[in-house]
């Protein structure tokens, strides 16, 4: 055991060596000069000829063009052209030159001199020259350089050397070519960065700034060469750069250094300059494109195209993705990727071909380069070590099984002890054990068990029966059992014990498909399982539970076809060849991040057993015609984090894009932060792009529309949404996207999304429902109430017409009772012969008759009654004479005249007093009449000092004829005034005693209300 250990250290030192070699014997990674993608008109650019490129700060990139201007998202253009008819156009369509300013708007030169500025974020055009102010610039020959300061002002330099300050924004235009020729001597070029201006003559270069509209000049350096006439100037953020007869001039005006660099093609053909970093910048150069820093070096960076189209424009993109813009279209080049290598095969094996490159000798390989990449499997152990075994269909002596360590082959002769089994085929696999041993097996499922100290091998018994009919890897997780995955029969479990068959099943958790290609064990998981497969994607499989959980194109796997299965070194990544390029698989996140012709590989198509595992991490696949191999960790890791943006709205399937003709926007539906929109357009279909370029179509999306569905929705590659028969309410629609290694974006589009209901289901028309129910209702009970009470009133009106006639009949009753009193009383006058009382007796009776017949109505005064009242006490006292005393007390706060009474309502009780009350009494008796006020009420209260109730009665019984009625019909009468008036009335009749208790007298008092 002590031997085996040394032996498995050295092994260990020996990998390390091995990998130290490899990462110098390996080929090293070139940069990508390629072009990722090329732009042309059959893409949907509107001509290839192009004059402009510009990056917006949403991450657009707009291409301009003799035929319209662009906007490209990575996979869709928009084009703005002049549309006659239109009022948001251009004015024309052959561009000279575009300039985007720190506003986020483009400016557009047209070749026949007009100007427009696009606003970039809302899509507005402004037809610049159109506007009267600004008209003057299109009689102006200009040429393509526009600059801005500090202040947003956009400078215009003539072709003739003179500059205009621009600011349609201020309506400002002014031409300071005098006043700057004043200053400096033959001003040749203008910038505007650091200063107001930047110029330059042919000897200096100066900083101007406007002091009280002056301008104020700088010297920032002195040009040692005198320069031509005939040069070009730049200025990528603060730098000038400047190109005259075979030199190159790069002066950075805070620092004051000026770089200068030599070669016999710097002279004006250098167009157009794009930064790089801080300190590297691309330009253009006779067609090239040169790479130039400013320490003064400079290389060609990408030679002119064999046909001889020249290079135009550059831009480097915020992904750093570099446009070129040729005659015939636009390139990209991905500057941060490094391009996988890719080698054609040698001939022989892959293994040959792979140990070729270690430097392995070409007479130890023989075996490898005699037979097919078919013929051979390969295994890296835990130590690094990289096991070989040859395998076959027949009969063999001796298993064929080598390694590879310390940068060398080794060829064990190994004894194998075949007592158990006399005929041996060729193993069909190589894999070692949790403790290290190195095991082969074959399809017959013979185990063999190898010494790697003593190079024996132990031949096992087979495991099961029958024969598997094919073979495609093994993987072992206990010391005797094996885990099979075969080319056509699914999944083997076998040991000594049992054999467990997994294959294709139509329940979930099943195998795919039976076909699978490879096998390997989770480093993590331990019971976990990854196995590729013919069509049936990725699959992970449980050995505790026996369930698979599949990956495929719908996960981001470029293809269902997994041959190889590799674990990265850091065992956090698994990398996987297919029939469509390779790709890494996360472990941990389940991300993928896929390589294809794009990256170097010259084929995307792999083959099953050609594959390989390094000590120090290298991996190398095989596929047609040839081979990558690389490390993983030279790969850049894409940590880009792409804008979103919405490109295309369709509501109700009709295009709803700004300047549509049923687009109801005002504005870019980018740039908009809230949509409108009524109840019926409720089908929404979304566009929307992540802007990075390098690989669109390897972008990953996930949307959500919260308010209607619940987390997010992931779309994979595909670039849009679709959300029908969303009901009224507000919702907020995100959009997310990953860059190509699978990370999700911080930047998250938002839009607000507002369906109005239909007018019965918004809040005014439930309040109007509401108010109107309450009305209808309301009108009900009021036309009910009024019916009701209109038959109420009839009824009232009748039942009142005959209480005023019955009140009339009582009257009628009164009149006759109060005559037949006094005519008694006048003709006790004329029996007893006295005849002046009689007359003067008879003279007031007629003013009393009078008074009652004039005042028929239905109410008479209070001073009315009170006279007739008077009257009446003066007959009766004429009548008796000296034996009746009466006395009137009026309270002057009560207005007699206007307060209505019932008529003869006081006089009944007054005669009652005296005939009832005083005569009896055989002596002179007195009433004292009141009116009084109390409260609301007028009190009116009779009051005498006669015999009382109780012998008025007594002595009336004792008369059957007598019948007095007066004070019933009063009570009666005041009743029925009550019902028809609704005017209070009362009567109350209290006995007044003395000390004894005997009778003397009766008051009476009358409450009258005076409402």
């Amino acid at each position: 055991m002590r031997t085996i250990r040394y032996f498995l250290i050295i092994l260990g030192y020996v990998s390390i060596l091995e990998g130290l070699l490899a990462s110098t014997t390996c080929r090293s990674q070139v940069p990508y000069t390629e072009p990722v993608k090329e732009l042309n008109v059959a893409e949907g650019l509107p001509q290839s000829v192009i004059t402009g490129l510009a990056q917006d700060k949403t991450g657009f990139i707009w291409i301009a063009t003799r035929d319209g201007l662009a906007r490209y998202d990575g996979r869709n253009f928009k084009i703005f052209k002049r549309f006659p008819f239109s009022k948001n156009t251009l004015s024309g369509n052959i561009i000279k030159s575009i300039f985007l300013s720190s506003t986020n708007q483009l400016w557009i030169l047209f070749e026949k001199g007009d100007i427009d500025i696009l606003d970039i974020e809302n899509e507005h055009i402004i037809n610049l020259t159109q506007l009267p102010k600004f008209k003057v610039l299109k009689t102006i020959d200009l040429n393509e350089n526009l600059r801005e300061d500090q202040k947003g002002n956009v400078w215009l330099q003539k072709q003739s050397g003179g500059i205009i300050l621009c600011n349609p924004k201020n309506n400002r235009l002014h031409d300071f070519t005098s006043e700057l020729a004043e200053i400096v001597d033959k001003p040749l070029v203008v910038s505007s960065k650091k200063y107001t201006l930047v110029v330059a003559d042919r000897k200096q270069v100066f900083g101007i700034t406007q002091v009280n509209k002056k301008l104020v000049k700088q010297l920032l350096y002195k040009i040692t060469d005198t320069l031509s006439e005939k040069y070009f100037f730049s200025s990528p953020k603060d730098n000038l750069m400047m190109v005259d007869r075979g030199k190159m001039y790069c002066l950075d005006p805070v620092r004051k250094k000026m770089v200068t660099a030599e070669d016999p093609k710097f002279s004006s053909e250098i167009k157009q300059f794009s930064e790089e970093g801080s300190n590297a910048y691309f330009l253009c150069r006779n067609g090239e494109i040169l790479s130039f820093n400013l320490d003064g070096e400079w290389k060609v960076w990408r030679k002119m195209e064999s046909s001889g189209v020249r290079v135009k424009f550059t831009l480097l993109d915020k992904s750093g993705i570099l446009w070129a813009g040729y005659s015939t279209g636009v390139k990209m080049f991905e500057r941060r990727l490094k391009r996988l290598p890719w080698e054609i095969y040698k001939p022989g094996s892959f293994i040959y071909n792979i140990l070729s490159n270690y430097g392995v000798p070409e007479k130890e390989m023989a075996d490898f380069k005699s037979n097919s990449s078919y013929d051979f499997k390969s295994y890296r152990d835990r130590l690094g070590i990289t096991w070989f075994v040859h395998h076959g269909n027949g009969f063999t002596e001796n298993i064929t099984l080598n390694y590879f360590s310390k940068g060398k082959l080794y060829k064990p002769n190994w004894k194998y002890d075949r007592s158990k089994i006399k005929d041996l085929k060729y193993a069909d696999a190589v894999t070692s054990s949790p403790k290290g041993k190195i095991w082969t097996l074959n399809r017959q499922t013979i185990p063999i068990e190898y010494d790697t100290v003593k190079h024996e091998a132990l031949v096992h018994k087979a495991l099961s029966s029958p024969i598997l009919s094919s073979f495609a890897a093994v993987v072992m997780d206990r010391e005797d059992n094996f885990w099979i995955a075969t080319e056509d029969q699914g999944l083997y479990q076998i040991d000594k014990r049992r054999k467990i068959r997994y294959q294709q099943g139509s329940s979930k958790g099943s195998l795919p498909v039976n076909n699978l290609t490879s096998i390997i064990q989770d480093p993590v998981e331990t019971n976990i399982l990854w196995l590729g497969s013919i069509g049936g994607g990725l699959v992970k499989f449980n050995q505790a539970t026996g369930i698979s959980e599949i990956f495929t194109t719908a996960d981001g796997l470029p293809d269902n076809t997994v041959y190889a299965i590799i674990l990265d070194k850091k065992k956090d990544l698994i990398w996987c060849s297919s029939n469509r390029g390779i790709f890494s698989f996360n472990l941990h996140v389940k991300r993928v991040k896929s390589y294809t012709g794009t990256h170097g590989l010259q084929s995307e198509e792999f083959n099953r057993f050609s594959y390989f595992s390094g000590a120090n991490g290298n991996i190398a696949f095989g596929g047609i015609g040839g081979y990558t191999f690389f490390h993983p960790d030279s790969l850049v890791r894409d940590s880009f984090q792409p804008n979103i943006a919405i490109t295309e709205l369709l509501v109700n399937q009709s295009p709803w894009d700004y300047g549509k003709e049923n687009s109801q926007l005002s504005k870019a539906i980018n740039a908009i932060d809230t949509l409108l929109l009524s109840h019926t357009q409720n089908f929404l279909d979304f566009r929307f792009a992540a802007l990075q370029f390098n690989f669109p179509e390897k972008l990953r999306y996930r949307y959500c529309l919260k308010g209607f569905s619940n987390g997010w929705i992931f779309n994979q590659f595909e670039n849009k949404a679709t959300f029908t028969n969303v009901p009224p309410g507000n919702y907020i629609l995100q959009i997310n996207a990953a860059n190509t290694d699978g990370i999700w974006s911080p930047h998250v589009k938002e839009l607000n999304i507002i369906i109005s209901p239909p007018f019965w289901k918004k809040w005014w028309f439930y309040s109007l429902l509401i108010i109107g129910s309450i009305f209808i209702v309301w009108l009900y009970i009021h036309r009910r109430t009024r019916f009701i009470r209109k038959e109420e009133q009839q009824k009232l009106a009748f039942e009142k017409k005959a209480l005023e006639l019955e009140a009339q009949a009582l009257r009628a009753q009164m009149n006759p009772h109060f005559i037949f009193n006094c005519l008694n009383s006048m003709k006790m006058l004329i029996q007893e012969n006295e005849r002046d009382k009689a007359v003067d007796y008879l003279v007031k009776f007629s003013k009393l008759i009078r008074s009652q017949l004039n005042n028929t109505g239905k109410l008479i005064s209070l001073d009315q009654e009170l006279k007739m009242c008077r009257l009446y006490c003066d007959l009766e006292a004429l009548r008796f004479g000296k034996d009746i005393d009466y006395q009137f007390e009026i309270d002057p706060k009560i207005d007699v005249h206007t307060f209505l009474i019932l008529p003869l309502l006081l006089q009944p009780f007054i005669e009652n007093a005296i005939w009832h009350g005083i005569l009896p009494k055989k002596k002179k008796g007195k009433i004292q009449i009141c009116v009084t006020a109390e409260n609301n009420n007028v009190i009116c209260t009779i009051e005498d000092d006669g015999i009382g109730r109780r012998e008025s009665q007594r002595r009336k019984s004792s008369s059957k004829d007598h019948q007095s009625r007066g004070i019933q019909l009063t009570q009666y009468r005041l009743d029925i005034h009550r019902l028809i008036n609704h005017q209070g009335g009362s009567i109350e009749i209290f006995d007044k005693e003395d000390e004894t208790g005997n009778e003397t007298g009766t008051i009476v008092k009358i409450i009258l209300s005076h409402e």
